[in-house]
């Protein structure tokens, strides 16, 4: 059975993720920084659950042993530097310290969501803090598949699933706002689990990767 451990599983994304790998029979552990059993729905009950510090490698690189897959799941969309909430530490300090553990076991690979990086509408600080990530991951030893998703919505979150709908409405496949056109939570999630199910050589899977892939192995 494969054995993939989360970063962020209990977020917006994280949590169609989790749904998608327990589907495929993947075996599922996170670190979280807080755990809430009571919220079933952010903390499903069928993945093993380490409260932890990820900046900390001491507190969860017990759990790599046995791990194939890591997922990179954590960030934020805006920043509260009162409170030491940045780009920098959020998504590229984090992105560091998780790889910086993997590094030292014998995980065969590192998944990262990123973002779509020609969508020059997010803050330049977070499209910085995702490309550093991206480069520093790029620089280690193990396989690296990179996730690069837009706008996700799904109804989670119901102010996304109205602003994308209002966005595809005025797309089609011949529009060149297309390739960066919004993607369903649900499809970003199904991809990586098919990766995680079913490897991949591919080290960049950009919007219209990702809905061909959900696509094909939906038809």
């Amino acid at each position: 059975m494969t054995h993939s451990l989360i970063f962020g599983a209990s977020g917006f994304l994280g949590q169609s993720v989790v749904k998608e790998l327990l589907k495929s029979n993947v075996q599922v552990s996170a670190v979280t920084r807080s755990f809430q059993p009571n919220q079933q729905e952010r903390f499903n009950p069928k993945v093993n659950w380490l409260e932890a510090d990820l900046y900390n490698g001491k507190e969860w690189q017990h759990l790599l042993k046995g791990v194939d897959n890591v997922i990179d799941l954590v960030g934020i969309y805006a920043e509260d530097p009162d409170k030491g909430i940045t780009f920098d530490r959020v998504i590229y300090q984090a992105a560091k310290a998780i790889a910086d553990e993997v590094a030292k076991s014998n995980v065969s690979r590192f998944i990262y969501v990123s973002v779509d990086l020609s969508n020059e509408n997010n803050p330049k600080g977070y499209l910085k803090a995702k490309r550093e990530a991206e480069n520093y991951l790029g620089g280690k030893a193990f396989d690296t598949t990179i996730f690069r998703p837009g706008l996700m919505y799904g109804q989670a979150k119901p102010s996304t699933v109205t602003l994308a709908e209002k966005i595809l409405k005025n797309l089609d496949d011949n529009s060149p706002s297309w390739p960066n056109r919004p993607l369903s939570v649900k499809t970003v999630a199904k991809a990586i689990a098919q990766v995680v199910s079913e490897g991949s050589k591919k080290p960049i899977y950009e919007i219209d990767d990702m809905d061909a892939l959900i696509n094909k192995n939906d038809n």
